[in-house]
């Protein structure tokens, strides 16, 4: 919308010190003169903006015209400043645009720079992706029936029809839930396998009465039952333990690690521990260490047949 353009251009204005008709068409997507034009808009409504001609010139808010930002601290500024130039970066979507820029608009210029650095996920690098999450989020928010082309996990090609809900991150992989016509329940679906996705322009839907526990709520359930595992890693995966487990479920004996920690056995289990191969050896339980050695076999025996 046009009144939610010019806010978002005034907050830009606010954040950036001057900034070129050419920079604000590129981050709004729209033309330069569709730029031009709003800043007349801007301007006639009061507020300072100056414009500076030539190979240097661009636009500026008179420095008078700020947001008092006294509330933050420089360090608290650096590090909210890291999270939303993250969030701007990894989500194209209009409302955490909108709202990244007003929360930035307020924190101090004086903020320690590279006090804290996010780099979360860079799949939205590909423009399909990027082109299927702004469907979808168009989708949700003006509740229209979206479909989408799906590759599933036998690398077949679907089509399906979805009332799209919410758009989830889990780690740093991106999935978008909603309730799929053809199975006639919710799904998630992950959106890197989506090779295409449009808008059925027309095809509204009446909100369904969401479930009482979402998928992303269950994947650790706490009431899972676990087991004891007792695993020995070699030293030289010291360096990388804490992104597997607490230091304080290991201890040294000799040249090995022993970690040990209670956890729900199945399969996200086997893909935890399967990129610490040939490093580590299943101590306990025994049938995980069989079922362990027996994936690896399987890998072995495929592998081998090429």
């Amino acid at each position: 919308m046009k009144i939610e353009r010019l806010l978002n251009i005034l907050m830009y204005l606010v954040n950036h010190p001057k900034c070129s008709a050419r920079e604000l068409s590129n981050h709004f997507n729209v033309s330069t003169r569709t730029i031009q034009r709003d800043i007349d808009h801007l301007t006639l409504a009061g507020f300072p903006i100056y414009a500076d001609t030539g190979r240097t010139g661009g636009y500026t808010l008179m420095e008078h015209y700020r947001v008092d930002r006294s509330f933050l601290k420089a360090g608290e500024s650096s590090v909210l400043k890291a999270i939303m130039t993250n969030l701007q970066e990894s989500v194209p979507d209009g409302e955490v645009s909108s709202a990244c820029n007003k929360l930035l608009a307020m924190m101090p210029s004086e903020s320690e720079s590279e006090k804290l650095v996010i780099r979360m996920t860079h799949q939205f690098d590909d423009q399909r992706v990027r082109h299927v999450f702004s469907e979808l989020s168009e989708a949700r928010d003006e509740h229209l029936v979206c479909e989408i082309e799906y590759i599933d996990l036998q690398l077949n090609e679907t089509k399906r029809q979805i009332e799209v809900y919410t758009l989830v991150m889990l780690g740093s992989v991106w999935y978008v839930y909603g309730y799929c016509l053809m199975r006639q329940a919710y799904r998630m679906f992950k959106i890197s396998r989506i090779i295409g996705c449009k808008r059925l322009n027309g095809i509204h839907f009446v909100p369904r009465s969401l479930p009482e526990k979402f998928p992303w709520d269950q994947y650790m359930p706490s009431d899972q039952a676990t087991e004891h595992v007792v695993l020995e890693l070699d030293r030289c995966l010291l360096g990388r333990l804490s992104d597997y487990f607490s230091y304080t479920n290991c201890s040294l004996k000799g040249d090995k690690v022993i970690a040990t920690f209670d956890f729900p056995v199945d399969e996200w289990f086997y893909t935890l521990i399967l990129p610490l191969v040939p490093h580590v050896k299943v101590i306990e339980p025994e049938h995980v260490r069989n079922t362990f050695v027996e994936k690896m076999k399987r890998a072995i025996e495929i592998n081998e047949k090429l």
